[in-house]
């Protein structure tokens, strides 16, 4: 079972990395005003891809592990509180039992999705690095924004930045944990500043 939900996270997070690394290369595309025509190629190439697979792939277990332990949780203590009350009603263990998975799977999704995507678009631009002047961070600034995040919308630093690598995957010091929607936007070299 552990390894099934496994092989289906890992499967989301997956396609959510290749779909960050398809979406940079049309950025890319669209500042340099070209069509996006040409073969992604494969073997994907960097080291950091296997590692990033590696990490996702680690990712997986470990929501698989959690999900699995929690749902055990939640069976041991319902059948315990029905035990106690003198009755065993199997509906009610079934219907809680799928509710709180449905539940869990969905916050295990929201919590690793935005980290696979992000790693997808920071992986595409290191294979495209010598097409980018600056990343710039962006903040989704809406009501959901924590304090850590917001302060840093629109700063901008060299690809060779050690903010470029520490935000690859968000922001690790974001208050909602691996949840942060936050990205880096790459900017090519031929993009200009704007000026006021």
């Amino acid at each position: 079972y552990k390894t099934q939900m496994a092989d289906a996270i890992y499967s989301v997070l997956n396609d959510m990395f290749v779909y960050g690394r398809k979406q940079v290369k049309q950025e890319l595309a669209t500042q340099k005003m070209i069509a996006y025509a040409e073969p992604w190629p494969e073997p994907l190439g960097p080291d950091d891809v296997v590692l990033v697979k590696e990490f996702l792939r680690a990712r997986a277990l470990a929501n698989a592990n959690m999900l699995a332990l929690q749902l055990k949780n939640y069976l041991t203590f319902e059948a315990l509180t029905q035990i106690k009350l003198g009755r065993l009603d199997k509906a009610a263990l079934l219907t809680g039992l799928l509710n709180l998975s449905q539940k869990l799977l969905t916050e295990a999704a929201g919590y690793s999705v935005s980290e696979a995507f992000n790693y997808g678009r920071s992986v595409e631009a290191e294979r495209l690095s010598g097409e980018w002047d600056r990343a710039q961070y962006s903040a989704i600034l809406d009501e959901n924004v924590c304090e850590v995040c917001a302060p840093l919308d629109g700063h901008e630093w060299p690809m060779d930045a050690p903010e470029v690598d520490k935000y690859a995957g968000g922001n690790p010091e974001c208050l909602g944990r691996g949840r942060c929607r936050c990205l880096l936007v790459f900017i090519s070299k031929r993009e200009v500043k704007a000026t006021k």
